[in-house]
């Protein structure tokens, strides 16, 4: 099985925090991987924190991530 992940990030309810979909060959979306944006440095970075089917489909799982 062939899986794509596509180029747009779309933004969540969080500050900061956007997902990319993963796709099939059917272009069917099976799953999202969700990113983060933030400042290090007074540069930007982006850091992938985890895929929906791995639990971070909770508001709680993201604002842990960002607090710890």
């Amino acid at each position: 099985m062939n899986l794509k992940t596509l180029s747009k990030r779309i933004p969540t309810n969080y500050e900061g925090v956007f997902y990319k979909q993963i796709i099939n060959e059917n272009a069917k979306e099976i799953d999202k991987m969700f990113i983060i944006r933030y400042r290090e440095n007074n540069k930007d970075k982006l850091k992938t924190i985890g895929k929906y089917s791995q639990g971070w489909n909770d508001p709680d799982s993201v604002d842990s991530f960002l607090i710890s």
